[in-house]
């Protein structure tokens, strides 16, 4: 099968796609096909529009501009996250939010509200809270989300949604104009596959390019990291 080309904004490798955020992880469990923060460098390669980045643990720190924080493994609090964007200078962050228990969507708008210079990538766009997401998604200028895993597992990708409000709200975003601008193909890859989500991206939008590269590369543009 014959992919457009594609930039995917939330793989741990990857795969077919031309750029996109390549994520470290450095989380237990750990995952077979990812890579931690030494070995993730391989892949970083701006020219092309592929971005490395790395994964910050409970206990480590890291300098950069670029981060991925992932609450739900790491246990941190939005406290923790607050004080890391500003010491560290954070220009673009990008934050697990998939069925989070111990962080309501409350914490992550408000952490986007207070950082207003910072680009977030809601990654995973809520799971179970979706509609929260792509409300902070139309109202807040600094977030954007990708729906991977989300579309996977509620069904939105197979076209056989397991929870139609899920679904609904994809095909939403991905139509609305306040917030289409800024979605972001996302796979999760090589966990889940790149090949499925994108041809159903593909035939669910009359124009699919912004959401397989014009938006990354528009967001890349914002926080000068082209």
């Amino acid at each position: 099968m014959s992919l457009p080309a594609f930039h995917d904004s939330h793989c741990h490798q990857p795969g077919d796609a031309t750029g996109g955020f390549v994520i470290a992880l450095e989380c237990e469990p750990s995952f077979p096909g990812t890579f931690n923060n030494r070995e993730i460098g391989r892949f970083h390669d701006p020219g092309r529009g592929r971005i490395a980045i790395p994964y910050l643990g409970a206990h480590s720190e890291l300098e950069g501009r670029v981060v991925k924080y992932h609450p739900r493994f790491e246990g941190y609090d939005p406290a923790r996250l607050d004080s890391d964007i500003r010491r560290f200078g954070r220009r673009l962050v990008l934050i697990d939010t998939l069925n989070a228990l111990h962080w309501s969507p409350r914490a992550y708008r408000e952490l986007a509200q207070e950082h207003p210079d910072v680009a977030f990538v809601m990654c995973h766009a809520g799971g179970y809270d979706v509609l929260e997401f792509v409300k902070m998604c139309r109202f807040l200028p600094n977030v954007w989300l990708d729906f991977s895993v989300t579309w996977h597992e509620f069904g939105w990708v197979s076209g056989v949604p397991r929870l139609p409000f899920v679904a609904d709200l994809i095909d939403h975003a991905l139509s609305e104009r306040r917030i289409a601008p800024r979605l972001l193909f996302g796979s999760d890859y090589p966990l889940l596959e790149q090949s499925d989500a994108l041809m159903r991206l593909v035939a669910a939008v009359d124009d699919p390019q912004p959401f397989l590269t014009g938006n990354f590369e528009r967001l890349l543009d914002t926080v000068a990291l082209g």
